[in-house]
């Protein structure tokens, strides 16, 4: 189903086959479409996808929404499902990066030869951030990015969204946004 309002476009799921049509994970998924989402009006004036290419970015961090990056070749359609399993999606923390082709045909990556990386389990220390969070805001929806510096103690937890953290400093149109560990009975 698609309601507009404003110029922004918004697209109702369908029910899967598999989940009762009331299910919370079936109608929560009201997307906002972004960068030419109709296909009606603007699909031509998107740039053809290349090999390897996000056709479309659904950031699922609050109301999913999704940004329209490029067209798949030979009229074939880009998903945009919140399915992290559709064989097209490649995630990275909040967002699903979707693919025209199976993200089983990319090549994967070599450890230490193509890619490494450090994975440092430091423990917070008292009145120190477990997690820092940047937020700007655009004229429909708010984009967010998490960086988690340390481990909360056992027992501990440190908030996972921004609105549950302390506000920071705003830099030009980005505001920051601090997470303390916030000990079990609260």
């Amino acid at each position: 189903m698609r309601e507009s309002h404003r110029g922004v476009h918004f697209l109702r799921l369908a029910p899967a086959a598999s989940r009762s049509p009331r299910s919370p994970e079936t109608w929560a998924a009201c997307l906002l479409c972004r960068n030419r989402c109709d296909p009606r009006n603007s699909e031509s004036e998107l740039p053809e996808c290349g090999p390897r290419a996000v056709c479309n970015r659904v950031d699922t961090y609050g109301t999913p929404w999704v940004e329209r990056q490029c067209r798949c070749p030979g009229g074939q359609s880009c998903p945009r499902s919140l399915d992290a399993h559709d064989g097209h999606t490649v995630r990275d923390k909040w967002r699903l990066l979707k693919l025209c082709e199976p993200v089983d045909d990319l090549p994967r990556c070599r450890y230490f030869r193509d890619a490494a990386w450090t994975v440092q389990r430091l423990r917070c220390q008292r009145k120190e951030p477990c997690r820092l969070f940047t937020v700007r805001k655009r004229p429909d929806v708010e984009e967010v990015n998490a960086s988690t510096l340390c481990q909360c103690p056992r027992g501990w937890h440190c908030p996972g969204k921004h609105t549950e953290a302390v506000p920071g400093p705003r830099y030009d149109r980005v505001r920051t946004y601090s997470a303390y560990c916030t000990a079990p009975d609260h």
